[in-house]
């Protein structure tokens, strides 16, 4: 909860910034819609319920990197500010978790577990425009609603579950203009959910109307 209201404010704040910003009327800022694709690695750690995937050894998380890809759109009121709203994605990670005891015949085997996630995100983005614009880091807050589906066997027994959350989505990075419509994007995003976070490491291109 502290952490969904310190997103919100700050959020709040970057409104506050685009919308001034944008009452100036500076005609030098560019505004306008524009549209992005980006890819990279996303490093996770997964925290389950210690009575549901931790063996006897206490072996309850996992840490794996997995290809993740975005794409968004977005509109720029100012050279200062803009909001986005975008699709993120990774590929199923795939874990091994030891000497798991099947219930049903009590056989011990290894745990295998496979995880998918899929989610929506809303974000504002604070800029500081460098080089007469052409390099713009920036920084970005905002929410994500994430949907996580799970499936883990062991010997015969399987257990699978859908579960869906919002949670807060924090992220810095930089724009780089290859011209006038064109630009070249690097970013680090950070995903907090329950049960377990996720940090991506992106790269992609811009496309400005």
């Amino acid at each position: 909860m502290k952490a969904n209201a310190f997103i919100g404010t700050a959020a709040a704040a970057l409104l506050a910034l685009g919308l001034a910003t944008s009452a100036r009327g500076d005609e030098s800022s560019p505004t306008g819609a524009y549209v992005g694709v980006s890819a990279g690695h996303a490093l996770f750690s997964y925290l389950e319920d210690a009575s549901d995937i931790c063996n006897d050894s206490g072996l309850c998380s996992q840490d794996d990197a997995a290809l993740m890809y975005a794409a968004y759109i977005g509109f720029e009121f100012s050279r200062h500010f803009a909001v986005e709203a975008g699709w993120i994605g990774h590929r199923a990670l795939k874990g091994v978790w030891y000497n798991g005891i099947c219930p049903l015949d009590g056989s011990v085997t290894d745990r295998r577990s496979e995880h998918s996630v899929r989610t929506f995100y809303g974000a504002a983005v604070g800029r500081v425009p460098l080089d007469a614009g052409k390099v713009a880091p920036f920084v970005k807050l905002g929410a994500y609603q994430w949907r996580r589906k799970d499936k883990t066997q062991w010997g015969p027994c399987e257990r699978t579950y859908d579960k869906k959350d919002i949670a807060p989505l924090v992220g810095a990075g930089a724009d780089v203009a290859w011209n006038e419509r064109w630009r070249v994007r690097g970013e680090w995003l950070y995903f907090g959910q329950t049960g377990g976070k996720a940090h991506a490491f992106l790269g992609g291109i811009a496309y400005r109307f």
